[in-house]
Parts: C-alpha cells; structure tokens; sequence
C-alpha cells in the first residue's frame, strides 16, 4: 500500500492562517488518515467542516489510539495487531509525516532548537544537530537544548550506563551531557537557575550558556505551566523560550527532533512560534545514519506510530483553531 505524502502547514516567515487552515484540511481528510480510521472501524464525516472533522478525530483517536493515558511514553502500552493491521499503520503514518529524516532545506538559521526527549532520543538529536553544524551544511547563530527536570526512568538510567554518564536524574541532565561532547563543550559560561525539590519540583528551571569560537550553544529547563499536576512539557518550553529570545519577523528556526514526532512538534511550533512573531519554522527528523557517534537505538513501534498521530491530531486541532 502506497500513498502520496501530504504536506505538514509551512511557515516559511509571514503569517498566512489562510494558508496554514488549508493545509490543515488537507491533512486531516487526507486519503491516508481516512483509510487509516476506517481499519479501526471508524468513519471520518465527509460532510462537515474542517473543525468538526478534527473533532471527530480527536474523540476517535482518544478511544482507539491513546496508550499512555496520562503517562509518561516510555510507560505507554503497545497494544496486539494483526500483521496486515501493523503495514496499514505504517504505510499512512509514513504519508502523514511521521517518518521524517529529510535533511534542512536553509543554509543558515537565526536558532536551532534541539527538544528533548527520553535519554537514548535526547542524545541521538543533539549529536545529530552537532554533526551539522560540524559538517557546514548548516549554520545557526544560537543552537538550544530545550527540556525539562523530568526525572529519568530506569531504563533510560541503564542506556546512559554504557556510555559512562552515570550521574543524569533529569533529562535537562541528559541535554547538558549531550551538548557538551556533541559540541566539544567544557563548563557552562554561565548558569541561571531556580531549582525546587519534592511536590515543587515541576517549578524549577535552569538555563546555562557556553560561549566559544562556533555559536552560542545554551541549555533550557523550563518550569511547568502546571506544576501540580505534571511536569514540563514541550509547549512550555518552547514558550519560555520564545518570551526569552523575542522572535520576529527576520528570524528562521530549525527544530530538530526525531520524526515521529515532527508533524505534533512542528504543528505546536508554527502555533506558538511563527503566529506570535511572523518568524519562518522548519522541523526535521533526524537521520540515525548521519549520527557520528554510536549511540543507543531508538525503536519506534506501531503503537507509537499511532500515539503520535493521535499527538498530531490533538496539534494540528489547536492550529486550526489558533487561525480560524
């Protein structure tokens, strides 16, 4: 089974909400989607507008396709599927975006943004980010970590043990350690923090600068929007981030994230970054192969395929409705 891909919403500097709606549209009534809800006994309405149809999908994807429940995705289920189930998956989901490895299409960007992740993820995109920027194919005034004092889980303790970085209990830990050896890094130049433990630890952030002869390379943790209830998310981040740097209309950011999670990730970005400021947002996956260092493997699974096409759902909604 074989489908056309379908193009996230661009924002290639300037605000189009004309433009971005569309392609919302075309997205979420996409062949592949439609094929894709009809093998879990569903029907996308045909005659309803785009909000009601991410209404729709959003219900759906919350019953069929939400494995984690609250949790944290290295906790999330994986639910059984047939054989012929798991290549349905795979051939829309690769249409829908969620299988990007396609290299930057600029030269040159204001900011480059490396979002966290669970620890194997975390080191994979910082190492990759780096080898660009080693490489020359890339170039960027200010390359960021943005992550969060989310305490690592026990899994990712055991992947980071090999690699000797024995000392990580948060993944703001893990993007430090990264950032450093990715980018040959000794000491932050400087460090701001305000740090909580126990019940208040979802409050605490942090942000450490190293300034050399490439560019300007920094470390985010920001706080959660909730903290009594969850710890920091990637919106949060890219919020505290945003109201940091002041973005505007000049400004061309490249995310680089792993691709199953480009189209929420991008979607989030464009809603967050490009529509306050005009600035232009590009979101790339990485491509393990171009990782120079070896690294542990990252395996997505069918289920997570369809966690994070339910992400992008619940993303592209609050795109949508942020333009109309």
């Amino acid at each position: 089974m074989r489908y056309e891909q379908v193009p996230l919403p661009a924002a290639e500097g300037g605000v189009a909400p004309a433009g971005i709606a569309a392609a919302v549209t075309r997205w979420s009534t996409s062949t592949p989607l439609r094929d894709l809800v009809e093998s879990f006994g569903g029907r996308i309405p045909r005659a309803s507008g785009t909000g009601a149809v991410l209404a729709y999908l959003d219900d759906f994807s919350a019953q069929h396709w939400d494995y984690r429940r609250g949790r944290e995705r290295i906790d999330a289920d994986e639910p059984v599927l047939a054989a012929d189930l798991v290549r349905r998956v795979t051939a829309a989901t690769a249409a829908l975006g969620l299988c990007d490895r396609r290299p930057p299409r600029r030269r040159r960007y204001t900011h480059l943004l490396m979002l966290g992740a669970v620890a194997p993820a975390c080191l994979q995109r910082v190492h990759y980010a780096g080898h660009l920027i080693s490489a020359g194919t890339t170039a960027a005034g200010v390359v960021t970590g943005l992550g969060s004092y989310r305490r690592l889980h026990e899994a990712e303790r055991a992947a980071l043990a090999p690699l000797g970085l024995h000392g990580c209990a948060y993944e703001v830990d893990v993007l430090t350690a990264a950032v450093r050896d990715a980018f040959a890094l000794g000491e932050p130049d400087k460090v701001v923090e305000e740090l909580h433990t126990g019940p208040d630890l979802n409050r605490s952030w942090s942000s450490r600068w190293w300034h050399g002869p490439g560019p300007e390379v920094r470390v985010l943790a920001s706080a959660s929007s909730a903290p009594g209830a969850r710890r920091a998310s990637t919106l949060d981040t890219l919020r505290h981030w945003a109201r940091e740097v002041a973005l505007t209309l000049y400004d061309r950011v490249l995310i680089v994230t792993s691709g199953i999670y480009v189209p929420y990730q991008h979607c989030d970005a464009v809603r967050i970054l490009a529509l306050s400021s005009g600035c232009a947002v590009e979101t790339v996956g990485l491509d393990p192969a171009a990782v120079p260092r070896t690294l542990p493997a990252v395996a997505y699974t069918p289920g997570n395929h369809l966690q994070e096409l339910r992400s992008t759902i619940c993303s592209m909604r609050r795109l949508y409705e942020a333009v109309t």
